[in-house]
């Protein structure tokens, strides 16, 4: 089963000053700081927020079915305001997903404003009896995920 979950928000800051946080490593490490009862921590594991980097994002205990897992950063575009990760290890992987794609673009919307695009893109095993609970995981994740959006 392949699904998608977008959203997206109006920012009244320019879409190099948003590109700042997102095109860099800076969301990933702060993330714990936005949504502390959610995240514990975020650490570097390889990279210097350039595609290959990989993260490890730890949560806070019972918040989410797993306790960590990593990203890898495929798509850091600086011309186009993209960025995209990919989870490689541990969560929603090890839960029946096959693909948990995230995707940042952000959109000049005027001098000093931007619209900031978030799509996540999902692929689960064909097993029929998780599909439900792993949809319901995978929402649960989102919610916190959209205080990014304006951050």
């Amino acid at each position: 089963m392949y699904g998608t979950i977008c959203a997206s928000v109006k920012n009244d800051v320019s879409v190099k000053e948003a590109w700042e946080i997102y095109g860099t490593l800076r969301l990933g490490l702060e993330a714990p700081l936005l949504v502390p009862n959610w995240l514990q921590s975020s650490e570097l594991i390889q990279g210097d927020g350039s595609v290959g980097t990989i993260l490890k994002i730890n949560f806070n205990p019972g918040v989410a079915p797993f306790s960590t897992y990593k990203e890898q950063f495929t798509v850091v575009d600086n011309e186009k305001y993209v960025k995209e990760t990919v989870m490689i290890e541990d969560g929603l992987l090890d839960k029946g997903f096959t693909l948990y794609r995230l995707r940042f673009e952000l959109i000049k919307d005027g001098e000093n404003s931007c619209i900031t695009c978030c799509t996540v893109e999902y692929e689960l095993k064909d097993d029929v009896n998780v599909k439900e609970k792993l949809c319901s995981t995978l929402i649960s994740l989102w919610k916190p995920s959209k205080l990014f959006l304006g951050f």
